[in-house]
């Protein structure tokens, strides 16, 4: 199987230009042969430690997810990437992975790193 690592500075809470720098890559990246692309983390907000962190969380199947399912259907790749989720007025930072077929597989972050703890909560969920 043929990996790529995404790698870009996400701008904090420019959601769409992130999408669009996220998605120039990937579709490079899989015009190489990757069929698994891992995005960084937090790739669709950027990471920043600020108050708005949590407000830029989505519902699981919100904008971000569509879009990491339309792409992986239409090219036929595997994504990765981590995200703010709310669910429940709890905001976890969830790593979603999403097959060209359609399924989802979630993890939720469960050890957060000393600031992160302000603004995520540790997810309880085992891993992928």
């Amino acid at each position: 199987m043929r990996a790529a690592a995404i790698q870009f500075v996400a701008t904090p809470f420019a959601r769409e230009r992130n999408l669009q720098t996220a998605e120039r890559l990937i579709r490079a990246a899989a015009a190489q042969g990757a069929q698994l692309a891992a995005l960084p983390e937090l790739f669709n907000t950027g990471y920043a430690y600020s108050p708005r962190l949590p407000q830029a969380a989505e519902l699981p199947d919100g904008p971000t997810a569509r879009w990491l399912a339309g792409l992986s259907a239409e090219l036929g790749v595997t994504l990765a990437g981590s995200l703010l989720t709310r669910e429940g007025g709890r905001v976890h930072n969830t790593l979603l992975l999403v097959e060209p077929d359609g399924t989802r597989h979630t993890y939720r972050k469960r050890h957060p790193f000393l600031w992160e703890n302000c603004y995520f909560e540790r997810g309880s969920e085992p891993r992928i």
